[in-house]
Formats: structure tokens, C-alpha cells, sequence
């Protein structure tokens, strides 16, 4: 609908992204049209009624290390949901330091070069806020 609209790939990101992490398939084809995927619960330790719970650090790692083998890195960026009092790090939740200090490590692990891990965190989101 939004190709429809005139509007350029590269200016929609897909927010929420993590609970498509095993559906290859669904993200292969969103990122070929050209838009941005957003892995923007990382470290969200919640359940949504009906939905089920957000997907585990680790799950969202394999994801994310898997799309950028397959040369995606250049459409992805990272986040957290970082919406509640208890989620900051000075009330007991993982905090603002959580994708940086914690999830990179585990991407690192996974054999994520540290120049990419720059990309998802520095790079790319100057890129889209830019598009």
C-alpha cells in the first residue's frame, strides 16, 4: 500500500520485528522490497495477552546474526523498549545500556565482525533517520 502511495522503501522501517526472527521467509521478502526491519524489543522480558511472550536475547541474536549472513546488515537496526520505570537499569530492568553492553556481545559471539555491529548501532540508524 505504501509502494502504492509513492512512498520509498527506504524511508519504512518495520518496527517490532523480533517475534518474526524464525520467519525468514516473511523478513527476507519485506527486506528485498527495500525497508528497514527494527529489532526494537531486545531485552523486553514481557508476555502480550494473546501473543504470547517477546522472544528471548538469545532467539533475537540467532535472528539477527542469521539475516546479516545472508547480507542484510545494511537494513537492520537495533533497539529496546524501554518504556516503563522498572525497565531502567536503576529499578531493576536491563536499562539503556542493555543492546550495547549486553546483546552486541552475544551478536560478537555469533561471529558478528565489529564493524558491522558499528553499522546496526551507529550507522544505519543515521541512515534511515535521514532517508
Amino acid at each position: 500500500m505504501l509502494g502504492e502511495m509513492g512512498v520509498s522503501p527506504n524511508k519504512v522501517s518495520l518496527a517490532h520485528s523480533d517475534p518474526s526472527g524464525k520467519d525468514v521467509a516473511y523478513q527476507r521478502k519485506m527486506l528485498d522490497k527495500g525497508v528497514w526491519l527494527e529489532f526494537d524489543m531486545i531485552g523486553l522480558d514481557i508476555t502480550f495477552p494473546k501473543e504470547g511472550i517477546a522472544p528471548g536475547v538469545q532467539e533475537t541474536a540467532d535472528a539477527v546474526a542469521h539475516l546479516i549472513e545472508l547480507g542484510y546488515a545494511d537494513q537492520l537496526v537495533l533497539s529496546h523498549d524501554v518504556f516503563l520505570k522498572q525497565m531502567w537499569a536503576k529499578n531493576g530492568g536491563n536499562g539503556w545500556g542493555f543492546v550495547p553492553d549486553v546483546f552486541l556481545a552475544y551478536l560478537a559471539e555469533r561471529g558478528v565482525d565489529k564493524t558491522i555491529l558499528k553499522k546496526l548501532c551507529i550507522d544505519n540508524p543515521g541512515r534511515l533517520l535521514t532517508a
